[in-house]
């Protein structure tokens, strides 16, 4: 028997919980949103800069932390996408299926 404790999806999302800043910038990771926010209720809300009301893929929708190392988004053409995810207290970073990296900082609240 195992003394590993697995965390369950909602202990695991509120370790995402909040608002993210896109500090990576490379071609391929243009199509994702500046900024990030994850809610408690696993709802997320991407914008595309400062100003903006939203982005055009990844604007809001559902979200669920599946494990620690994967993030499952739904798009707003209503997709299902997972990401591959690495997170630590003030940095999130998710890898898409073509292997585009794009990073977050966590803003201060």
């Amino acid at each position: 028997m195992s003394d590993k404790v697995d965390q369950s999806e909602a202990e695991r999302r509120l370790l995402l919980v909040g608002a993210w800043e896109k500090v990576s910038k490379s071609k391929c990771d243009e199509i994702y949103p500046d900024q990030l926010e994850f809610s408690d209720r696993g709802l997320y809300f991407g914008k595309e800069g400062p100003g903006s009301q939203y982005h055009p893929v990844l604007d809001a929708g559902r979200y669920v932390v599946i494990d620690a190392s994967h993030l499952k988004m739904s798009t707003s053409n209503d997709a299902e996408v997972t990401y591959e995810m690495s997170l630590s207290k003030d940095a999130l970073t998710l890898t898409d299926k073509d292997g585009c990296e794009f990073k977050y900082r966590r803003l201060k609240q």
